[in-house]
């Protein structure tokens, strides 16, 4: 199950970090650069200096809430498929299958089988955020 566990936190993780370094990044330092845009407007008052930093951000912002949610959806439908297996081998036990290495390794196969669908659910998601952060990047 540890393998299993830690091939999806690193493929996570590069998705993470290449979303990151690529998108993320750029849309701070655009931010940054409009907001001291905003702030260089010595005619602006400071709700208007305030508006436009809020204009700034957003769509950072939402690019943000983007990967947050498909990241925490990705999380759930692992979690759900743990559940599943975590019922199959109750089943087991309920049946009267008592051999605990049996069991783990009934769990073991079966978590290492969520591992790879979930695994394989990686770069569908990573072109869904690409195609939207662009999308962001260009309004």
């Amino acid at each position: 199950m540890a393998d299993a566990q830690a091939r999806v936190e690193q493929s996570v993780k590069t998705l993470v970090t290449d979303i990151e370094r690529d998108y993320v990044r750029k849309m701070q330092a655009r931010m940054f650069k409009c907001s001291a845009a905003c702030c260089d407007d010595s005619s602006a008052d400071m709700d208007e200096v305030g508006r436009c930093i809020d204009r700034c951000s957003q769509p950072l912002s939402r690019s943000q809430q983007l990967v947050t949610n498909e990241l925490n959806e990705f999380q759930e439908r692992l979690q759900r498929c743990a559940r599943t297996c975590q019922d199959e081998v109750q089943d087991k036990m309920k049946a009267g299958n008592t051999n605990q290495a049996e069991l783990t390794a009934v769990m073991e196969k079966c978590i290492g089988r969520c591992a790879d669908t979930h695994l394989s659910l990686i770069p569908d998601i990573k072109s869904r955020l690409v195609k939207n952060l662009q999308a962001q990047m260009h309004q």
